[in-house]
């Protein structure tokens, strides 16, 4: 029996290789760039680099990053008028 139990704990011990590393996240229908072209498409001032010259996307990426506004990318990637995409972040 304890042979038994040996090879069992053998072949565990082999079995429980090195955890496969963590896959990157798998980027989103719409980013930064591509809500920020959609503005600019239709005109919006939100889709225009800032007074200092930050650019859309900068901007953009950064609200992402901070978490402290909720930015929905993919709302504001579709929104129809610029008006529209106050509802794009929370």
């Amino acid at each position: 029996m304890s042979r038994i139990a040996g090879l069992l704990i053998g072949l565990l011990v082999v079995s429980c290789g090195p955890a496969p590393a963590p896959q990157p996240p798998t980027p989103s229908v719409a980013d930064c760039s591509t809500a920020c072209a959609h503005l600019r498409a239709l005109g919006c001032p939100d889709g225009q680099p800032t007074p200092a010259g930050t650019s859309c996307e900068a901007v953009c990426e950064d609200t992402v990053a901070s978490g402290l506004v909720r930015l929905d990318v993919a709302c504001l990637a579709q929104v129809p008028t610029c008006a529209a995409e106050l509802r794009c972040s929370h």
